[in-house]
């Protein structure tokens, strides 16, 4: 995490199961992730890479790029390939809005994978928990 991870974390699946179908998932509170992404079975011509979208609805109709860095520069884990079959991306979520979701892109054959998202670093307010 980009900031402490002993305590206030929240493990999600970043896809449906045996699918590129992202999920949409609820930050709110949450100031860093850590994006996994891992193939099970890739062909030689085949790689796969996740990147980060954001928005303010739940169903994910106002998804647009992560661009903390700039614009033309989104938030972007490794290409994974026969070579490279697992990644970790550490993320500062700061300037995300409320809803974040990976999507997924493929060269060659698609290959199988999963992917997770583990947030971090969660912000509550005086009241929490009173």
């Amino acid at each position: 995490m980009k900031r402490n991870l002993p305590f206030y974390t929240k493990a999600v699946p970043g896809n449906t199961p045996g699918t590129a179908t992202s999920i949409i998932i609820d930050r709110v509170n949450y100031r860093s992730a850590l994006i996994g992404l891992a193939v099970a079975d890739v062909a030689a011509d085949s790689g796969i890479s996740a990147k980060i979208q954001t928005g303010d609805m739940a169903d994910g109709s106002d998804m647009t790029d992560f661009l903390p860095d700039g614009p033309g520069n989104p938030i972007t884990t490794e290409q994974l390939t026969v070579s490279n079959t697992n990644t970790f991306k550490d993320v500062d979520l700061s300037g995300a809005k409320q809803y974040i979701q990976l999507v997924f892109t493929t060269t060659g054959t698609a290959p199988t994978f999963s992917s997770s998202v583990t947030l971090g670093d969660a912000q509550y307010g005086d009241d929490f928990n009173a």
